[in-house]
């Protein structure tokens, strides 16, 4: 599970980087039926086809790079997650720990927030990735609600990171989940 994390964060990267987009060309909201959840994209952003285990994927053209900043959306069932409560505490050390097996040397910064979404305090992850040519940064949000885990994660290159941490942080304040 560790390693396939890491594969899909890359995965995700790269599939922007090749997808078919369609643009926004003003703040939209759009729902993602399988997971009951709508987010708003917003302008400027657009909207490509995900690859498979994701729900949602986001890309937007950097200025200066041949990279797209993104952000992709994983939903997950867990049954019998609502069951077995954790605190942040504990959700931020098992992500720690998966990135200190699957990265070992190839990431660090790590650090970590939270942020309110749906009334709710949600952990936030921030860190680097060191790849030769692509140093990127990752954030990422995990929303959980009853045995569903909503997984997003914004990318971008270290050096434009700070232009769109905003863009990742309004995606994921405008979510709204349906029963």
């Amino acid at each position: 599970m560790k390693k396939s994390f890491i594969f899909w964060v890359v995965l995700s990267v790269l599939l922007v980087i090749c997808m078919n987009l369609q643009g926004i060309q003003q703040d939209q909201r759009i729902t993602i039926p399988e997971g009951n959840v709508s987010v708003i994209i917003p302008e400027g952003w657009q909207r490509g086809v995900p690859s498979e285990g994701y729900s949602l994927l986001l890309g937007k053209a950097e200025p200066d790079t041949n990279f797209r900043a993104n952000m992709s959306l994983m939903i997950t069932n867990i049954p019998g997650l609502s069951k077995q409560p954790f605190t942040l505490d504990q959700l931020f050390d098992s992500v720690k720990g998966n990135l200190d097996k699957s990265f070992q040397s190839g990431y660090g910064n790590l650090t970590r927030s939270t942020m309110s979404v749906l009334d709710e305090e949600v952990l936030t992850t921030k860190y680097d990735i060191y790849r030769e040519g692509a140093d990127m940064t990752c954030k990422q949000y995990y929303i959980f609600d009853g045995d569903t885990r909503y997984l997003f994660t914004g990318v971008a290159s270290q050096k434009n990171f700070p232009n769109y941490e905003k863009d990742f942080d309004s995606i994921v304040q405008s979510v709204i989940i349906t029963p």
